[in-house]
């Protein structure tokens, strides 16, 4: 490892196409990571960006309901990149999908228990298999995995990495669970560190690219989990601690600052 990328997503604006409304009311999030995001209905206005992260909450069936926006983001700015964070999706809504979307940022779960248990879905691992599946071969797909999104606790990430790895998928995104307050499980730990960079080493066996994504604790957690993730040789890090940066420097490696988010 001679390289790493920093990232700080400046450039890139996240877009709620359901506003801070989510029918899952997932218990890890309980919508509170839909209060920063700009309104789909309240573009008019809007700053001028090199790319629009297009999210949202989710529907009963874990889809995020970006196509019945398509005449509201339409007013975004042709030549930006657009991020898409769809959810689950049918086979016949990614060709439209594709017609607006660039990139897809998907959350990949295999866990049955974490899928009915914290996102409340009456759906299984096959339904994100598909999901994957149908959206990578029609737009760049991303997978993200949150590790300890079971109550802290690894469930299914190793075996979601090995399945992704039998794809022939080349690159990672990956987040750690954040304990959040006012929602059911905000007073949950975060994932051991060692579970974490059991993960990691895992991935980085695994796939060319492997990026840490911006969702993962703060504070003391976030500075070990930074040196970890470098010592790894994490190839991307979303706004890095400074121990993370200057171990950089330490180590001699050329650093690239990007200001969009990390997928791009």
């Amino acid at each position: 490892m001679s390289k790493v990328s920093f990232v700080r997503p400046t450039r890139t604006i996240p877009i709620s196409v359901t506003g801070r409304k989510c029918a899952l009311d997932c218990l890890h999030c309980a919508g509170n990571y839909l209060e920063d995001k700009t309104d789909v209905h309240e573009l008019d206005g809007l700053s001028d960006a090199s790319s629009y992260l297009i999210t949202g909450g989710c529907d009963a069936e874990g889809k995020v309901p970006i196509l019945r926006h398509l005449d509201d983001l339409s007013s975004l700015p042709k030549e930006s990149t657009k991020i898409g964070h769809p959810g689950l999706v049918d086979e016949n809504e990614v060709e439209q999908l594709s017609e607006l979307i660039d990139v897809i940022s998907f959350d990949f779960v295999i866990d049955d228990g974490t899928i009915r248990d914290i996102y409340g879905l009456d759906k299984s691992a096959s339904d994100f298999i598909k999901s994957y599946s149908w959206l990578s071969s029609r737009i760049p797909t991303f997978p993200h995995l949150t590790i300890g999104l079971n109550r802290g606790r690894l469930a299914g990430e190793l075996e979601a990495l090995d399945l992704l790895s039998g794809f022939g998928t080349r690159s990672v995104v990956l987040n750690v669970f954040i304990p959040t307050e006012g929602t059911p499980l905000g007073n949950v730990p975060p994932p051991s560190l060692r579970d974490v960079r059991k993960v990691i080493e895992l991935a980085r066996d695994s796939f060319d690219e492997v990026y840490m994504g911006c969702m993962r604790p703060g504070g003391r957690y976030r500075k070990e989990l930074d040196v970890i993730a470098l010592d790894e040789g994490i190839d991307r890090i979303v706004n890095p601690s400074k121990p993370s940066r200057d171990l950089a420097a330490k180590k001699g490696l050329e650093i690239e600052w990007r200001e969009e988010c990390c997928i791009l």
